[in-house]
C-alpha cells in the first residue's frame, strides 16, 4: 500500500490521530473514575451512618440490638460472674501469688507445680516434709476466701514423712 499524501499532511493526520486517541483515553479514564465514585457513594453513606450510630450508642445497647434483650442479659450475667466481689482482681498471676503466700505461711511445704485452668480449677503439687505440715497447708488453703473444694485425699495421710501430694480445688469467683 502506498501513501500518496504529502509529508506535511501525513504528520498533521498522525498528530490529529494521536490527540484524538489521547482525548478518548482520558475521557474513558474520567468516566471510569466517575462511575467508581457514584458506585461508592451508597457504601460511604451506609458506613458513615453505622459509625455515627456506634459513636452515639453504648456498647451494651449495641449488644442488646444485635443479640436481643434476653441474650444480652445472659451475657452480662456471665461476664459479671467472672468479676470477683469488692473489685478484686483474680488473674492467674494473682492466684499464684496467693498460693505462694499460703506456702510461705506453712513450714515444711515445697511446691513443684501450680496449675491454673481457664474453667477456674487450681491444682497444686509438691512435697510435704511431715503429715502435720500437709494438714496445716490444707487448712491454710481452705481458709483462703478465693479457693473452694480443697480437700486432702486420705491416702496422702498414710505416710508420715516426705509426702508427695496433689491438691485440687476451684476458684470461687
Amino acid at each position: 500500500m502506498h501513501n500518496l499524501l504529502p509529508e506535511k499532511e501525513k504528520s498533521a493526520v498522525s498528530t490529529d490521530y494521536i490527540l484524538r486517541l489521547a482525548t478518548a483515553g482520558f475521557l474513558g479514564l474520567g468516566a471510569v473514575a466517575f462511575a467508581g465514585i457514584l458506585l461508592l457513594l451508597p457504601a460511604y453513606g451506609y458506613l458513615s451512618a453505622r459509625a455515627e450510630i456506634a459513636a452515639t450508642t453504648s456498647p451494651s445497647l449495641l449488644v442488646e440490638k444485635i443479640l436481643g434483650e434476653e441474650a444480652a442479659l445472659r451475657l452480662t450475667k456471665e461476664m459479671l460472674s467472672l468479676v470477683p466481689p469488692e473489685g478484686g482482681n483474680l488473674s492467674p498471676s494473682n492466684v499464684l501469688l496467693r498460693l505462694r503466700a499460703s506456702v510461705a505461711s506453712t513450714q515444711g511445704i515445697n511446691l513443684t507445680f501450680i496449675g491454673y485452668q481457664a474453667a477456674g480449677g487450681v491444682s497444686v503439687r509438691g512435697v510435704a516434709q511431715t503429715r502435720d505440715a500437709l494438714i496445716a497447708f490444707g487448712k491454710v488453703l481452705k481458709a483462703d476466701p478465693v479457693l473452694s473444694d480443697i480437700s486432702i485425699p486420705v491416702e496422702l495421710l498414710a505416710k508420715s514423712r516426705d509426702i508427695t501430694f496433689e491438691l485440687r480445688g476451684t476458684i470461687k469467683y
